[in-house]
């Protein structure tokens, strides 16, 4: 919708005493008894954030509470500094925002991992971008940081809309300017490394817009709705869809499932829900709900079976098809301050009184119903692979001289859009690397690689990749473990995987095993301690109970007796130390 052709079921409440509820698809919550209640220390503040465990809440007394779905306390953990209304979950990661200026990343177990402090005043949650990247923006101003914590960028914008920032397919972030022209909302679309690409104007203004795997999803005030996406560098409206109705959507909903976008509008005494195939835009169906309130609107989430949507009065869980699942009446508003949906079905009520209350909703299989979509980011940056005839006449992408001086340079952080051309050699390099024992290991003969006959260029390619705060780099690390023979270059990279510590997917943590299991001799005291502390810092910074549990099995490996007193007394102190964060 740019300018230039660009446009840009039933309910079941399980409580208390379950056996006193009974089947209905319409519920009044604060007639029914909840399935659990749990106490934390003062009123929610930020609207609360689903996880793989079930949902974080912040609340105003400077406390951050992890629950299941089930109602169970995993942790309530203090946090530092005066809290504001903002909270953005990366998996089980969570973003959170104190004392106006600082951003604070704080792992699965309630650890803060760093802080870090903006030269401006925070104004909405953190946006989360390509390879872990976070970013921030306040009135006029928008800064970028990296897993670590280190300042990327940051730029000014004088004149930005209230509409938050949204991610691009490719990575870029779309920023809308305050002020319309001639009646048609304007957007710069910038790059992952703070570049100012191009200038877009949508042919409308736009109400709402909602970030998906496939771009970002718009409705325009004239009832129009589209996607605008990136394609070969450039942004553009891969389709576009006339509603027909009078004005714009006051929600956008985008199913993780089935890949479809439901759109709201208000329309008379009902709420209007068109259901679009994102990737065409073609309409799948269109119906109608009971009347949500669009101005007391408080969530919209895609669900097992369908969607869910609530305002202060009324809760609804519909299905592609159009049918109603349940719909409640929630408590007056004057009792809560919060209401999520989560995906075992828990519609969980924050109450005022420190209470979180929990109403169990069993429903029955819904026809539109879809395994969740799960796609793997691409990367934000190109690679190249270094050909013989460059490698013959030792030809880099990267020179030792320019890792020594992007050594200081990622320490130091804001170094912009060079970090585009930075990150593309550092990972080429890193492939070139991963690629060149691929081929050690299919040559029957003896041989060696640059990186081997190179070991100080190779610690300061190491050292950089454990710098940049990207996690594309997690599975590189993985790979040159598994794959490194040269038992010189082993305890460098698996010091080095320590330093980057970030292992989403437990790759590192494997190799590690692998490494210990198969390949380092109990004589090799350098690696062993290597090992216990590259695992130390992994479930440190991950905090995650299945990799905590990994790494205490990768450590008790060294308890054995094959292993001489020196080494079984490092990992007893390794496993101590673990055992402490994990309390």
């Amino acid at each position: 919708m740019l300018r230039r052709s660009l446009f840009f079921a039933l309910v079941f409440v399980l409580g208390i005493n379950q056996f006193a509820q009974t089947f209905s698809r319409d519920v009044d919550f604060s007639e029914r008894e909840p399935s659990w209640k749990s106490v934390i220390g003062g009123n929610v503040i930020a609207p609360a954030v689903e996880t793989s465990y079930g949902i974080a809440v912040l609340n105003d007394g400077r406390m951050l509470c992890a629950c299941t779905s089930s109602g169970r306390i995993l942790w309530q953990k203090g946090v530092k500094g005066r809290t504001l209304p903002y909270l953005t979950a990366f998996g089980d990661f969570l973003y959170v925002v104190t004392d106006n200026k600082k951003l604070n990343l704080i792992n699965p177990s309630g650890l803060t991992l760093w802080t870090a402090s903006c030269d401006f005043t925070i104004t909405e949650s953190p946006v989360i971008g390509p390879d872990g990247r976070v970013f921030v923006r306040g009135r006029d101003k928008i800064a970028c940081f990296g897993l670590n914590g280190i300042k990327k960028w940051q730029i000014t914008e004088p004149s930005l809309s209230d509409l938050p920032l949204a991610v691009l397919n490719d990575g870029s972030v779309l920023i809308y300017q305050k002020q319309p022209v001639n009646g048609h909302t304007v957007a710069k679309r910038i790059s992952p490394f703070g570049e100012n690409l191009e200038d877009l104007t949508f042919s409308d203004i736009i109400v709402t817009s909602y970030s998906c795997e496939r771009g970002i999803l718009v409705a325009l005030a004239n009832g129009s709705v589209g996607l605008c996406s990136v394609h070969e560098e450039f942004a553009d409206s891969p389709w576009v869809q006339n509603t027909f109705l009078a004005s714009g959507a006051f929600s956008i909903c985008y199913s993780r499932r089935s890949a479809n976008t439901a759109f709201f509008f208000s329309t008379g005494s009902n709420t209007t829900v068109i259901i679009i195939n994102t990737s065409t835009g073609d309409i799948v169906n269109q119906f109608s709900i009971e009347k949500i309130n669009q101005n007391a609107l408080q969530r919209t989430i895609d669900t097992e079976s369908g969607f869910f949507i609530c305002d202060t009065q009324t809760a609804c869980e519909f299905d592609e098809d159009g049918n109603i699942i349940w719909t409640g009446r929630l408590p007056n508003k004057s009792k809560w301050d919060d209401v999520i949906y989560t995906d075992e079905s828990y519609l969980i009520i924050c109450e005022k009184n420190w209470i979180l209350e929990s109403y169990k909703m069993v429903k029955f299989p819904s026809s539109s119903s879809k395994v969740k979509v799960h796609r793997r980011p691409e990367s934000i940056v190109k690679t190249e692979k270094i050909s013989k005839s460059e490698e013959a006449l030792g030809l880099r992408p990267i020179t030792n001289d320019d890792l020594v001086r992007l050594i200081k340079v990622l320490q130091d952080g804001g170094y912009g859009a060079d970090e585009k051309k930075y990150l593309t050699n550092i990972l080429s390099e890193a492939k070139n690397y991963v690629n060149a024992l691929s081929q050690v290991e299919r040559n029957t003969k003896d041989s060696s690689t640059y990186f081997e006959q190179n070991p100080g260029y190779t610690k300061n390619l190491l050292t950089v990749m454990s710098l940049i705060g990207s996690q594309e780099f997690a599975e590189v690390f993985a790979d040159l473990l598994i794959l490194e023979k040269n038992p010189g270059m082993r305890p460098l990279i698996i010091s080095y995987a320590g330093k980057f510590a970030y292992d989403c997917d437990g790759k590192i943590l494997a190799a590690l095993e692998y490494l210990l299991t198969n390949k380092v001799l109990p004589s090799d005291k350098a690696c062993l301690k290597n090992i216990c502390d590259a695992t130390y810092e992994i479930c440190r910074f991950m905090g995650r109970p299945a990799l905590f549990n990994k790494g205490r099995e990768i450590i008790s490996r060294m308890f054995f007796p094959q292993y001489d007193k020196e080494i079984r007394a490092y990992a007893r102190t390794t496993l101590g130390n673990l055992m402490e964060i994990h309390k």
